[in-house]
């Protein structure tokens, strides 16, 4: 079954696929792979699909506190987590049955890659018109960092992990708005970002298990206290059309409890972030996202 959440679709694998063998969440992610990599492509690659496709195959999950468990890949391989694709799966799974309705609210907690995320989405005859989620813990790695770009110059960004390695930049600090019309010129200034991030990655004295490859840039803008316009980019998948969480850094957490976040595409999803501790000194936050119903097709 396909979906789109603000612009961005899911294809869930409803049969055929859920029996992947592995006794965690990541041995059957590891098992679906290598066993299956003609599926996997025929499921989000040309003809039937592109780039940009997300696809996910519900599981039995492995921990006892999870009602269901989700495997999620992409152009860029396994993914541990992706907002739209998650939106999109439940939205999905509700609809069609597979996951028993309750109205008005329909509650969850779904098995990711990157950890447990509590889902709630609002149900009116059947019809799933909201999705909510608390996603599992992101957190800073790397702050104000700078990197030399041949032809930029020295750019300033954020390392993040959100379910992906993130590099934020902050798009105003280089003289660019995220706007479509700019979209071409964004993933191009993008790819020469990353490489010279991916060349010289940061260190972090009390997080050994840092990134060894950033997969996305994420473009940011802020708007008075709102969140203002984003826009996620990487090699394989291009652009994402819907909107990513705010990132804020440490310092400057989003004063607005909750706000709008905006795609390139001016989509809209809303999103409000928590503070919390992390151990080994990182600091962390809870991020929730909310979508328009994402339609099965």
């Amino acid at each position: 079954m396909d979906s789109h959440t603000a612009g961005e679709p899911t294809r869930v694998v409803l049969d055929g696929l859920d029996s992947v063998p592995g006794a965690t969440l990541s041995e059957r992610s590891h098992a679906l792979h290598a066993r299956h990599p003609r599926l996997i492509s025929a499921v989000v690659g040309e003809p039937r699909g592109w780039a940009p496709w997300h696809a996910v195959v519900p599981v039995p999950p492995d921990d006892p506190r999870a009602d269901i468990a989700v495997l999620i890949f992409s152009a860029l391989g396994p993914l541990d987590m992706c907002g739209h694709a998650l939106i999109g799966t439940v939205t999905t799974l509700i609809e069609e049955g597979v996951v028993a309705a309750s109205e008005p609210t329909t509650e969850l907690t779904v098995q990711t890659g990157a950890g447990l995320v509590r889902v709630a989405a609002t149900v009116e005859r059947g019809r799933v018109r909201h999705v909510s989620f608390e996603n599992a813990a992101s957190y800073a790695f790397a702050t104000d960092e700078v990197v030399a770009v041949p032809g930029l110059g020295e750019v300033r960004y954020d390392l993040a992990y959100g379910g992906l390695w993130y590099a934020v930049v902050d798009a105003s600090s280089l003289g660019l708005a995220i706007t479509l019309d700019r979209v071409h010129r964004l993933m191009a200034l993008s790819e020469r970002i990353r490489a010279a991030i991916n060349a010289s990655l940061p260190e972090h004295p009390d997080e050994p298990d840092g990134p060894t490859f950033v997969p996305q840039l994420l473009w940011t803008t802020t708007e008075g206290t709102r969140s203002g316009t984003n826009l996620a980019t990487s090699t394989q998948l291009g652009f994402d059309r819907s909107p990513a969480a705010p990132a804020h850094p440490p310092a400057r957490p989003s004063s607005t409890p909750r706000a709008p976040s905006r795609s390139a595409i001016r989509s809209i999803t809303t999103a409000c972030s928590a503070r919390r501790s992390r151990p080994r000194s990182c600091e962390s936050s809870s991020s929730r996202q909310a979508a328009p119903p994402s339609r099965p097709e």
